[in-house]
């Protein structure tokens, strides 16, 4: 018999092979490697600050918990890697797990750019040690101890501080980049259905007993809408802000080189609006200009060192206020309403 063929009889016999199990030795790194892509990994932006000032980071997605007392993580780095003496002479680092809408953040880190960190907003931890603007969770570290392993370092820190954002993060596996889902959990009981009026549903009411524009779901939305917006807003004045300028900058943090088009889809807001928005915007020394090498015809805007410099702090208020909105829902809820939402948003571009 062919090996990986099971003896008749023996299937379930300690030793028997299974038809679809070819153990063969790791020493052939890409059958190693092959089999190590079978495991779903979260992707985060390792990242510290060198002796000179300038910021060293990369994409891993080696990072794990090792300990809860005390709070201990680990993570490796190959041997090879440029920035290897970076890390091994610096006493902080930072992990900064990175969300399902940073694909392109995740690949930059992974790529030879010559300044990794150019345009990408950061906010500054313990040491000036730099945390990724965006992400759903951040960990700022103390190096324990490093060690010398086959081909790769290993690092193990103490977490100083941490914190955590609402979102979905970002997976690798099979060498692509992936988002989490869930397996369809049930709601959780203990979190009851809430009326219109803000208190729980009255016990006993059925399906369809709502007045007709209490089941329209434009009406739901436009009302879930109107009073998120209101509650954020008096945050946007205190940082001088309107929800128009938040929401066009915002999207800025993003990435580089929008379109107006793209911005004013981004924002809900006609085309001419924008514009004179981002003329303003661009006296302020908040955003660039620039005109586009393939269509001179286009311009494309970009936010500034001074316009991240100011966006920073109102995305952190965002995550925070993001979070205590949806603090008292199961992660299923959340994430199912998220995918009915962005579905229909597929489903119903705008004319």
């Amino acid at each position: 018999m062919s090996e990986g063929t099971p003896v008749p009889g023996e299937r379930n016999r300690p030793g028997a092979v299974h038809p679809t199990h070819r153990a063969i030795p790791p020493s052939d790194p890409a059958h190693m490697r092959q089999c190590l892509s079978r495991f779903a990994t979260g992707v985060t932006v390792i990242a510290t600050r060198g002796q000179d000032g300038r910021y060293a980071g990369l994409t891993a997605s080696s990072f794990n918990s090792l300990s809860l007392d005390p709070p201990l993580i680990l993570w490796s780095l190959a041997a090879s890697a440029a920035s290897l003496e970076v890390f091994k002479g610096q006493r902080f680092f930072s992990v900064s797990i990175l969300s399902v809408e940073q694909v392109e953040l995740a690949r930059r880190f992974a790529s030879r750019v010559p300044d990794r960190f150019d345009g990408v907003p950061v906010h500054e931890g313990l040491d000036g040690i730099p945390l990724i603007d965006g992400a759903v969770g951040w960990f700022e570290c103390e190096r324990r101890t490093q060690h010398h392993h086959g081909d790769h370092w290993l690092f193990i820190g103490e977490v100083k501080r941490c914190a955590a954002a609402e979102g979905s993060p970002l997976v690798f596996r099979r060498g692509e980049f992936a988002s989490a889902g869930t397996l369809g959990a049930p709601v959780s009981p203990t979190v009851a259905p809430l009326s219109l009026q803000g208190g729980p549903e009255p016990q006993g009411r059925e399906p369809g007993e709502h007045p007709f524009h209490e089941e329209y779901l434009p009406f739901l939305l436009a009302r879930a809408g109107h009073h998120i917006a209101a509650g954020f807003n008096r945050q946007l004045q205190g940082h001088g802000l309107g929800m128009l300028s938040w929401r066009v900058l915002a999207a800025l943090s993003s990435r580089d080189d929008w379109t107006v088009g793209e911005l004013s889809a981004a924002s809900l807001s006609k085309q001419p609006t924008i514009s004179k928005l981002i003329d303003r915007l661009a006296g302020q020394g908040i955003v660039a200009r620039r005109v586009d090498p393939a269509d001179a015809r286009r311009v494309l805007v970009s936010l500034t060192p001074k316009g991240h410099a100011d966006i920073a702090p109102v995305l952190q208020d965002a995550a925070a206020f993001n979070l205590s909105l949806l603090t008292d829902y199961p992660p299923e809820t959340l994430t199912g309403l998220k995918h009915l939402l962005r579905d229909i948003i597929a489903r119903h571009p705008s004319a």
